[in-house]
């Protein structure tokens, strides 16, 4: 039962996010593949997985389940995280043209750690500002691509530490 509500939430997460991206071009035969392509492939990927997921678990699950071991498995633990864990995202989508990259990232990495169960702060704090701080090494110097920086004082703070 988790996992079919787990595949469920992943396949609907997929297609809003897809249906949202604001693509103006596809791919066309004369142009080859458009910049929409890579996260085209990795949206119907994760549709994929979660289909397969769900028919898993509709496989292994053949017995009518009754309404209370449902409402059970919709308010678990782990699907209580899942669910978390996506509005953290979505928070953090929001809260990247404000606060931008430098800021934003350790705080929505440290959200994540906790939600999955690390508590040390010997992880909590070191480890999301390292990630981030090799993530913006990597696309701003490496590959060039410029990184949300904030609005007003945001905006400052990231110049300074970048």
């Amino acid at each position: 039962m988790k996992n079919r509500v787990t595949g469920i939430i992943l396949l609907l997460c997929s297609v809003i996010v897809y249906f949202n991206m604001g693509i103006e071009s596809r791919a066309d035969i004369a142009q080859g593949i458009s910049e929409s392509a890579w996260p085209t492939a990795l949206l119907v990927i994760l549709a994929l997985l979660s289909i397969a997921m769900i028919l898993s678990d509709l496989k292994k699950n053949k017995e009518k389940s009754d309404i209370k071991k449902m409402v059970s498995g919709l308010v678990s633990k782990g699907s209580l995280r899942l669910v978390a864990g996506i509005v953290v995202f979505f928070i953090y989508i929001f809260a990247l043209d404000v606060l931008g990259f430098l800021i934003a990232t350790p705080i929505l990495l440290g959200c994540l750690l906790y939600l999955i169960g690390f508590r040390g702060a010997k992880i909590l704090i070191p480890s999301p500002i390292i990630v981030t701080i090799a993530m913006a090494l990597l696309f701003s110097t490496l590959i060039h691509v410029p990184l949300p920086e904030g609005t007003s004082i945001f905006r400052a703070i990231n110049s300074l530490l970048l």
